[in-house]
C-alpha cells in the first residue's frame, strides 16, 4: 500500500507541474483554461509548447521565462524560441523538470515478503542488479523499518502464535521469544533459527531454516514426533499439528482420535487447526475440513475463500469479497459475525477475532477472560489462543489481551537476545541487534565492537566474531593467529574459543580459522547443523544428527559416542558435552573437576565452560557441575546459556541476563 501511495503522490506531483510548470504561454500570462501541451517540431527538444484556443503569440520574453520554476537553471533562446532549461540533476518529464533521482527511484519497486505481509521498498535497477541508492527519498510502508544490511523492510516481530496458555513470537532474526505456561517445556525453544512457528495447547512446533520441523513441550499424543521432509505453513491444534509438504499436500501428526490428523488428498494454500478437527483453503479456493464435525463446524457454504480459522468447535472463513462466515458451536455467540468487510480471521476455544478492512480488530463470543475486549488501534496480524489473543501492530509492538493466569498475555520486556561468555569478558546481542561487550580489560580491542547489526556473537580469549544480519561474519580483537581473518560467504551459526573460530556456512559446510596447532581448524567435509569450539578441539553435529570432532584428543575430548540422536554440542577446555533428542546429556573427555559427569534428568540447552558445565533443565531451571560455585545459581526460568572460564551467563524467559560464578562480570 505504501508504494502505491508513493506512486500516486508522485503522479500528483507530476500532474501539478504539468498544469503550472515551465512553458511558453500564448499571451504572456498564466492561462487558466483547459490547455494541452504540444511538442515542438524536434521530438528531442526539451521545451514543450502550450497551445490554446486563443491562438495568441508571445509578446514578452520576461513573461515567458517567469513561468520557469526553481527546478529550472536558465531560460534561453532555442530553435523554437525561448525555453526553460532544467538544472543538471533534473530531467524533462511530461513538460516539467523533475529531479532525476526521484524518477530513478520511482521507476521500479521490489517487494520483500516478511511472513504474509509484503512491505515495499522503492528501488532502482542498475548494472549490478537490484539496489537501493542512498540518495533516494523513499520509505518502507508505515510500521516497517529499512535495514541497510539486508536491503529490506523489516518488522521486529514477524509472526505470532497463541497456544493454550503460552505465546510464541518469531523475530526477524529467526529467534523465538516464548512466554506464559511452561509446565511441559512449551515455552523453552531450542537454540535454532526458525522460519515459522505454531503453538498448540501445551506444545510448540516450528519450521527451521532447513525447512524441517522441530517441536518442544508436551508429547502425550505424539505431537512432537514430526515427520522428516521439507515443509511450510505449519499450524497446531490442541494436540496435533499439520504442515504443507513440498507438493502443498497436508501432512499431520499427533492425536488422530477423530481423524483430525488424516487430511484429504488436496493441495492447499493455508491451514488452520482446531480442537478435534482441521481445515485448509485449497488451491481452488475451497475450504476443506477433516476430523470431528459434531457441531457442524465443517459446514461452511461453498464459496471462493481467502482465509480460514478453526476454533474449539467452530470454523470461520473469509471469501473474496471480504465477507466473514462462521459455522459450528455457537452457545457463546462465536459464530454471530458483526457486519463489515474483513481481511483476516482467527478463532479461539469459544471466541472469534478478525481484522477488518480498516486494520482494526473486532472480537465476539465468550468473554470469560476479557478475550473479546480488543484494544483500539491498527494491526496487521492477530492469533487467538484458547482464551487469549496476541497481535502485532503497525508500530512493530506485540500486544496481548485476555487470560493472563500464566503470563501468556505479557510479552517479555528484556533486551538480551544472545550472550557469549568468554575467558574474561562477556558480549551480548541486544534487542536492536547491536552487540555490547563488558567485563574485560580490552587490551587487544576484543570489546571494541563494530557499529553493525548482529544476530549472533562468539568470544575467544582475545578476539570476538559476530554473525551479521546479512549472514556474513565480522571479527575484531587480537589477531596473532589469524583468528579475526574471517572467511567470506554466508553463514548460519558461529562459535569461538581460545585462539580459533568456526562457523557453519549456509550450505552446511564448516569453515574454521585461527590457531591450528592440533588440527582444530581442519573441519571434515560433512554437512553440519551446529559447531562448537574448545581450547584445542572442535565438535559439530551433522545434518543426520551424528557427532563429529576434530583436533586434540589428549583427554578423550574427541572420542565420539555412537548415535544419530544428538541435537546440540558444547565444547569445554578439554571435554565435550552433547544433548540428545530425549533431553539427556552425555559428556566425554577431561573430568578432573567432575565437569564430565553425566547429569540425570531432561535438559534443553547446555553450556560447557573451561572446567564446569551448566545446563537448562526441562522446567527452565539451571543445573551446574564441576568447578563452579553451585550455591550462587539463580532461579529461572531460563531459555539460553553460555559458560566461560569459571562463570556462566544465562538469559531468562523475560529477556534479562543473569551471570554467576567466581568471576561474575557486570555492565559498567
Amino acid at each position: 500500500m505504501g508504494n502505491y501511495l508513493k506512486i500516486f503522490f508522485g503522479l500528483f506531483f507530476v500532474f501539478s507541474f504539468y498544469i503550472s510548470g515551465c512553458s511558453k504561454v500564448s499571451n504572456g500570462t498564466v492561462d487558466t483554461d483547459s490547455d494541452t501541451f504540444d511538442k515542438g517540431s524536434d521530438e528531442t527538444d526539451s521545451q514543450y509548447i502550450e497551445s490554446d484556443s486563443d491562438s495568441d503569440t508571445a509578446t514578452s520574453t520576461d513573461n515567458i521565462c517567469s513561468q520557469c520554476d526553481e527546478s529550472v537553471e536558465d531560460c534561453v533562446d532555442g530553435s523554437d524560441g525561448f525555453e526553460c532549461v532544467c538544472k543538471p540533476d533534473f530531467i524533462r518529464e511530461s513538460g516539467v523538470c523533475i529531479n532525476s533521482k526521484d524518477v530513478d527511484c520511482a521507476l521500479v519497486y521490489e517487494s520483500h515478503s516478511i511472513s504474509h505481509i509484503a512491505p515495499v521498498a522503492i528501488t532502482y535497477s542498475s548494472d549490478n542488479g537490484w539496489s537501493t541508492p542512498d540518495d533516494c527519498d523513499w520509505s518502507c510502508e508505515f510500521g516497517w523499518q529499512y535495514d541497510d544490511l539486508s536491503k529490506k523492510c523489516l518488522l521486529e516481530s514477524v509472526a505470532i502464535s497463541a497456544g493454550g496458555s503460552h505465546t510464541a513470537v518469531l523475530k526477524v532474526d529467526g529467534t523465538l521469544s516464548c512466554f506464559g505456561s511452561n509446565n511441559y517445556g512449551e515455552s523453552l525453544p531450542p537454540l535454532k533459527s526458525f522460519k515459522e512457528i505454531a503453538a498448540g495447547r501445551n506444545h510448540t512446533c516450528g519450521i527451521i531454516i532447513d525447512h524441517s520441523i522441530t517441536c518442544f513441550g508436551d508429547n502425550s499424543e505424539g505431537q512432537k514426533y514430526a515427520p522428516a521432509g521439507n515443509f511450510s505453513n505449519i499450524e497446531c491444534g490442541a494436540y496435533h499439528c499439520c504442515a504443507l509438504d513440498s507438493d502443498k499436500k497436508a501432512v499431520c501428526f499427533g492425536d488422530d482420535t477423530y481423524d483430525q490428523s488424516s487430511p484429504p488428498d488436496n493441495t492447499f494454500k493455508k491451514l488452520s487447526l482446531g480442537e478435534r478437527f482441521s481445515c485448509g483453503v485449497t488451491d481452488t479456493k475451497e475450504i476443506k475440513c477433516w476430523g470431528s464435525d459434531a457441531q457442524n463446524q465443517q459446514q461452511l457454504p461453498v464459496d471462493n475463500y481467502v482465509d480460514v480459522a478453526a476454533g474449539g468447535f467452530h470454523a470461520c472463513g473469509i471469501n473474496e469479497s471480504g465477507t466473514l462466515i462462521c459455522k459450528g458451536f455457537n452457545d457463546y455467540g462465536q459464530c454471530d459475525v458483526p457486519p463489515g468487510i474483513y481481511k483476516k480471521v482467527t478463532a479461539g476455544e469459544f471466541h472469534t477475532c478478525a481484522i477488518k478492512d480498516d486494520d482494526t480488530i473486532i472480537c465476539f463470543g465468550s468473554n470469560a477472560y476479557n478475550q473479546i475486549d480488543a484494544p483500539a488501534g491498527r494491526y496487521f496480524d492477530i492469533n487467538a489462543g484458547d482464551y487469549h489473543n496476541c497481535m502485532v501492530g503497525f508500530d512493530r509492538v506485540v500486544t496481548c489481551f485476555g487470560n493472563n493466569t500464566n503470563g501468556e498475555s505479557e510479552p517479555p520486556s528484556g533486551t538480551v537476545l544472545e550472550v557469549a561468555a568468554g575467558i574474561s569478558y562477556i558480549c551480548e546481542v541486544e534487542s536492536d541487534n547491536h552487540v555490547t561487550c563488558f567485563g574485560g580489560d580490552n587490551l587487544h580491542g576484543e570489546m571494541d565492537v563494530p557499529n553493525d547489526k548482529f544476530t549472533s556473537v562468539a568470544n575467544g580469549i582475545i578476539h570476538s566474531c559476530g554473525l551479521l544480519q546479512d549472514g556474513t561474519i565480522k571479527c575484531w580483537g587480537g589477531n596473532y593467529d589469524g583468528q579475526t581473518d574471517s572467511p567470506t560467504g554466508n553463514f548460519t551459526q558461529i562459535d569461538a574459543d581460545n585462539y580459533h573460530s568456526c562457523a557453519v556456512r549456509d550450505d552446511g559446510k564448516v569453515l574454521c580459522w585461527g590457531r591450528n596447532t592440533d588440527t582444530q581448524t581442519d573441519a571434515p567435509d560433512d554437512t553440519f547443523r551446529q559447531i562448537s569450539t574448545g581450547y584445542y578441539h572442535s565438535c559439530g553435529i551433522t545434518i543426520e544428527g551424528a557427532l563429529k570432532c576434530f583436533g586434540s584428543n589428549l583427554k578423550g575430548q574427541s572420542t565420539l559416542p555412537q548415535g544419530t540422536d544428538f541435537v546440540e554440542v558444547s565444547s569445554g577446555a578439554a571435554y565435550t558435552c552433547a544433548l540428545k533428542t530425549d533431553g539427556t546429556i552425555t559428556c566425554f573427555g577431561d573430568n578432573s573437576s567432575g565437569q564430565s559427569d553425566e547429569p540425570y534428568g531432561e535438559f534443553i540447552n547446555i553450556g560447557a565452560g573451561d572446567y564446569h558445565m551448566c545446563a537448562i533443565k526441562k522446567d527452565g531451571e539451571l543445573y551446574c557441575q564441576g568447578n563452579i560455585d553451585t550455591t550462587s545459581i539463580p532461579q529461572g526460568p531460563f531459555i539460553s546459556i553460555s559458560s566461560g572460564h569459571n562463570y556462566t551467563c544465562a538469559i531468562k524467559q523475560n529477556g534479562t541476563l543473569n551471570c554467576f560464578g567466581e568471576q561474575t562480570r557486570t555492565k559498567k
